[in-house]
């Protein structure tokens, strides 16, 4: 289903004054920390062909490695605005069209990746991941929309062959896009919660929204910090926000007491960036431990 974003036209203001800022902030972003495409990187297939018979820590460790490498398709380099309101105040927040891709625009290959590997790409490129509200937020306002295509739980569900298959069936039900722009329905989010603070360990899952509006996923921080499979996706979010049209950043923003209560259903979330740098201390901790 297409959704096209109205850009409504709102009088400037700062915050703290409670006036809404202009449409100057809703205009797509680059986000210039991905590195240059490789001229010899690998398109989306053949990257999951050969990294089919990996244990799956090699294989998530490789698709982080081909992400800051630039292997990324030129499109997911744009990221698009998503605006939310509450308290007196209009939030602008920019991420990424689709979950974190590997390849190229014509051979494309979102690839899960579990939380500590996320967390690298992320605070590479000085993004952070959504809270459960934000992902709501980018559902209701995607330019693009698909019904969850879901697979038979399997113990093979982490791998490549289920991933391939689930891409096509996405690739179908979507068809041709005639514009670039934000999908969503396709995946469930890795997302920021605050209850990741007292669940080291844990990585904490959200959306995959059906057409009736409803989630198939609940907040949950049931599986460990290292699993992922098909269903997962990894969206970025811009390291920059606009509060009232002036900028903040994000982790500011999460924190902020007015601010981290319009983007988070748990208010605001102290040390957000953390909850990501927490994670991959705690692999690097767990993986040297006798």
């Amino acid at each position: 289903m297409l959704y096209l974003l109205a850009a409504v036209m709102l009088g400037p203001g700062g915050f703290g004054s409670g006036a809404f800022a202009g449409t100057r902030d809703l205009l797509p972003v680059e986000l210039v920390e991905i590195p240059p495409r490789p001229l010899r990187a690998a398109g989306g297939t053949t990257f999951a062909t050969a990294i089919t018979d990996l244990p799956v820590e090699e294989r998530w460790a490789a698709g982080v490695r081909e992400l800051l490498s630039g292997n990324v398709p030129e499109q997911q380099r744009t990221f698009w605005p998503v605006v939310m309101q509450g308290s007196g105040h209009r939030v602008v927040f920019w991420v990424s069209p689709e979950y974190l891709t590997i390849g190229t625009d014509s051979d494309p290959l979102e690839f899960p990746l579990d939380l500590p590997s996320a967390a690298k790409v992320a605070l590479a490129w000085n993004c952070g991941l959504p809270t459960p509200k934000m992902v709501t937020a980018i559902h209701q306002q995607a330019h693009y929309r698909v019904e969850p295509q879901t697979l038979p739980p399997d113990l093979a569900m982490d791998g490549m062959e289920y991933l391939l298959r689930h891409r096509e069936l996405v690739r179908n039900a979507l068809g041709v896009l005639p514009d670039p722009g934000i999908v969503s329905g396709d995946k469930k989010d890795v997302v920021l919660s605050a209850l990741l603070i007292d669940r080291p360990g844990k990585e904490a899952i959200f959306g995959w929204y059906r057409s009736d509006g409803e989630p198939i996923q609940p907040l949950s921080t049931w599986h460990r910090s290292t699993y992922a499979d098909y269903s997962h996706g990894i969206r970025l979010v811009f390291g920059e926000v606009f509060v009232d049209g002036k900028p903040m950043e994000l982790w500011d923003a999460l924190e902020h007491p007015v601010v981290g209560s319009i983007l988070s259903d748990e208010g605001p979330l102290p040390d957000a960036r953390e909850l990501l740098a927490a994670a991959i201390r705690h692999l690097e901790a767990t993986a040297i431990a006798p």
